[in-house]
């Protein structure tokens, strides 16, 4: 997990090894998902090998989430 500082709202970055395709551990998460949501944070979740094999497209989809227009 790694927080971006200075992102409106709080912006964690999530990577996920393959333990977390494991379906006790995919309710974890989702669970901890929604309580971050609910705690004002927006978390983007990316595979480990998603960034090992597109790391451009990652880092895309990261600044494109901190350029969104805040929720109202």
């Amino acid at each position: 997990m790694s927080a971006i500082s200075g992102a409106a709202p709080p912006t964690l970055v999530e990577l996920d090894g393959s333990q977390h395709a494991d379906p006790a551990t995919r309710d974890y998460d989702v669970q901890r998902t929604a309580f971050l949501n609910k705690s004002g944070w927006y978390v983007l979740r990316f595979w480990n090998n998603d960034v090992q094999q597109n790391l451009d497209g990652v880092l895309k989809t990261i600044l494109l989430a901190l350029n969104r227009e805040p929720s109202p």
